[in-house]
């Protein structure tokens, strides 16, 4: 964890800056898809 914001202060600069982007948006996307489908399920019980 230490060693990832480093990692993206030197990669801002690059053009992988937006796999990086693309990558933080996934994992967040799939974290609010994880915690709908939660909601969901506590909704139904």
């Amino acid at each position: 964890m230490c060693v990832l914001p480093p990692l993206l202060t030197l990669h801002v600069t690059t053009p992988s800056y937006w796999t990086i982007v693309a990558f933080f948006h996934l994992t967040f996307g799939s974290l609010a898809v994880c915690l709908q489908s939660m909601q969901l399920s506590i909704s139904t019980v």
